[in-house]
């Protein structure tokens, strides 16, 4: 595999260096999968899953077949039907115009994996072997500044050969292909159908009546497809969603003398820990992992105690005071996540849907909005394994513990039952229409919550715990979240091997880096690894930093 990958690098330097192309649209080679792909300076993974698509759709237009596209199979990829009549001379087509391009080309067996394939385009001419073939993907690799895969297989453009039903009534495999049809159309109406090879959100069987053909808008192109397809092409719910971050620099000078001047003998500990304010560069990463892989997200709002990161772009992400949202001035300053996070609904123009992000969280891969929302604008809520623990709220134990504890005392209460689970690591959906609901239902518990500067063990958890149980209690929420989530206490010693597994992998929707109680002597190395880490995973600066400025710790107000 290494030997021919060198060679196809050979060949494709040749053919660039004869056509003149760009040096730097040369082929690179990832340092851990031998594959030919394009070494690219940004990155989205819809701009990647994009790229693809204009690269089956070029030779289409350009050669004037017709094509459409189907409602997809997952929201990664792009699907173009073409008449089967058309597969040879695509595949021949395909070969010849990127023959410097190391296309791959295969036949699809689920996410980035092939059952035949796959081939590339600057081997020559496509294996016979894939002329019958009903559906096939191309797919160019895409690598960051340290050969790390961005967008390999699973960003590829899914191409499916259409057949007329007529002429699928002709044959016994037809005849089967008709049968194993979704519109479960019967075989006599098959008079001028055109069938796909398989299942999309829509239908895999097209009446001549439904082939009224539309453009549609996919990223900066317009490619067409027909009239019902186009209804169901975008992905995205019908409303607005915004991103809400709470952030702290702990080692800011202002803020920690302020921390000190409030501390008192009645804070524990573990409530005390530096550890939980550490500013290890988090949110820049989240904020890059937002750009690259939810596209949907309208506005981005920064809660803080009056600090701003000295790489943030304050055009992109608007800066949100605690003094804005507080509704009692007297509770500031507060140093207690479950006081502001009972008052993010009070934001300026914020969105009736919202996700809450801790800093620390980072999404891994192409997420869309139906993760949290559904269309119909219910929450889905992501249970977790983690428990809530039984007995009265102990001053001694994990503050989400206390504070579950005391939701479902409220709840038992008000509704007759009993809580036991937490939800997992990922970035919280948000109705700021029942977060108005709660506040005014438990006013004594949301103030006494907010006027908390410290963590307490009366608090109550609003945003992660109480507003999800209520939403759903009250039918607004569904206990029906599906997600991949890598959860990594940063100061764990094995935390280094799990982060290159991640990273290697990119496997994962959701990872929480989360620090818990750092020594102070290996902070700085915690911190090294962290920045690693996302460094590689996410290579490139987002419209949300300067461009005229590093983030280092030494540079931090």
């Amino acid at each position: 595999m290494v030997k021919s990958l060198n060679r196809i690098l050979q060949t494709i330097r040749q053919r660039r260096t004869s056509s003149q192309t760009p040096e730097e649209a040369l082929a690179a080679r990832a340092a851990r999968k031998p594959y030919a792909g394009r070494t690219v300076t940004e990155f989205t993974s819809e701009a990647a899953s994009e790229t693809n698509l204009r690269f089956i759709i070029d030779i289409l237009e350009e050669e004037g077949i017709d094509y459409f596209l189907v409602p997809g199979h997952a929201a990664i990829r792009h699907v173009v039907g073409i008449s089967v009549r058309n597969r040879q001379r695509f595949l021949k087509l395909l070969s010849v115009s990127y023959a410097d391009e190391a296309i791959h080309v295969g036949v699809p067996s689920g996410r980035s994996t092939f059952s035949l394939g796959p081939f590339s385009t600057a081997d020559g001419e496509l294996p016979h072997e894939l002329q019958n073939e009903d559906v096939l993907r191309a797919a160019q690799i895409q690598f960051g500044p340290q050969g790390q895969v961005l967008a390999g297989f699973e960003h590829g453009c899914d191409i499916e050969f259409w057949a007329e039903g007529s002429e699928l009534r002709n044959s016994e495999a037809g005849l089967e292909r008709l049968s194993a049809t979704k519109a479960s159309l019967p075989v006599e109406l098959h008079t001028d159908t055109w069938v796909g090879p398989r299942p999309n959100t829509v239908s895999d069987v097209l009446p001549a009546e439904a082939r009224r053909e539309v453009r549609t808008i996919v990223g900066e192109g317009e490619y067409r497809t027909f009239e019902d397809f186009a209804d169901n092409i975008s992905h995205d719910v019908p409303f607005p969603i915004d991103v809400v971050y709470t952030w702290v620099d702990g080692d800011d000078p202002q803020w920690r003398a302020k921390k000190a001047h409030h501390l008192g003998e009645e804070v524990p500990e573990h409530h005390r820990a530096d550890s939980r304010y550490k500013n290890h560069d988090e949110l820049k990463y989240s904020l890059r992992s937002l750009e690259m892989y939810a596209p949907f997200v309208r506005n981005v709002y920064l809660v803080t105690d009056g600090q701003c990161p000295p790489w943030l772009d304050t055009n992109e992400c608007t800066l949100i005071d605690h003094k804005v949202i507080f509704a009692d001035s007297t509770a500031l300053p507060t140093f207690n996540s479950h006081a502001i996070g009972s008052q993010l609904h009070h934001i300026p123009g914020l969105a009736e849907h919202f996700l809450y992000f801790n800093d620390d969280a980072l999404i891994g891969r192409r997420i869309l909005p139906e993760v949290f929302f559904e269309q119909n604008g219910l929450s889905r809520l992501m249970p977790s394994s983690g428990r809530i623990g039984l007995g009265p709220p102990l001053q001694e134990e994990p503050a989400p513990n206390s504070a579950g504890k005391n939701v479902r005392e409220l709840l038992r209460r008000d509704f007759g039952v009993s809580i036991a689970n937490k939800f997992r690591h990922t970035p919280i959906p948000q109705l700021r229409s029942v977060s108005y609901e709660l506040e005014e239902r438990y006013q004594k518990e949301v103030g006494q919550t907010m006027r908390s500067r410290f963590r307490h063990v009366d608090d109550i958890g609003f945003c992660a715990l109480l507003h999800q149980h209520y939403a759903y209690l009250t039918s607004r929420a569904i206990m029906a979240g599906e997600a991949r989530c890598a959860y990594v206490n940063i100061a764990d010693l094995d935390a280094p091997d799990r982060l290159d597994e991640i990273s290697e992998k990119r496997l994962y929707d959701f990872i929480c880096l989360n620090d818990v109680n750092t020594p102070p002597e290996r902070r700085e190395e915690v911190g090294a690894i962290v920045r690693s880490f996302c460094e590689v995973y996410f290579p490139f600066p987002s419209k949300y930093e300067k461009t005229d400025v590093c983030s280092t710790d030494s540079d931090r107000s």
